[in-house]
């Protein structure tokens, strides 16, 4: 861009997408996707005419692509995200004790790489819940040891290891302590 584009070019450009463009999960894209599209706009401004957008003007064309579903009839559908099932973690950790050459930094490592595949694939949870998240860089959240607590209980009358997890990174409750 030799100029960057104004805050209403880009809302053009975003109802012109949103009247043309097919979406992956409908007739229409989602307000996901036109705000993945709205920071590789930025960033390509950023790159190309060293401008960037003030805080408030990307919160405006937030709040413009949020709008956009009751305008445009734009879909708020999101993607359902798969887990790994423990066939898959099984294979995983198979693959990481047997076959890898890889030189791990430390020997704990690998056997704490293995207990994570082991949780997520019991659990059902996704990297992002149990380790730091590119978004939240820097933050150095993640699952720590007081988060993890092992017991011993019985059942059918046998003594059984109990594993309980507390997850303060869930999606949509992260610092949010009443909903850990």
């Amino acid at each position: 861009f030799q100029h960057p584009p104004t805050v209403r070019q880009i809302e053009a450009f975003l109802i012109y997408l949103a009247r043309t463009r097919p979406g992956k999960l409908g007739s229409k894209p989602n307000t996901h996707t036109l705000n993945k599209l709205l920071d590789q706009i930025r960033r390509a401004v950023r790159a190309t005419s060293d401008h960037c957008y003030s805080k408030n003007e990307v919160q405006s064309l937030r709040k413009f692509i949020n709008n956009l579903p009751a305008k445009e009839g734009i879909s708020t559908k999101s993607r359902t995200k798969t887990v790994a099932f423990f066939p898959v973690v099984e294979e995983l950790i198979y693959f990481m004790w047997a076959c890898d050459e890889y030189d791990w930094k430390h020997p704990r490592c690998m056997q704490q790489t293995s207990f994570i595949l082991i949780m997520m694939g019991s659990y059902g949870l996704r990297p992002g819940e149990i380790l730091e998240s590119c978004i939240h860089r820097g933050s150095n959240q993640g699952l720590t040891y007081g988060d993890v607590e092992f017991s011993l209980t019985w059942h059918k009358g046998a003594l059984r290891l109990l594993l309980l997890i507390n997850l303060r990174l869930r999606k949509g409750r992260r610092g949010k302590e009443s909903q850990a």
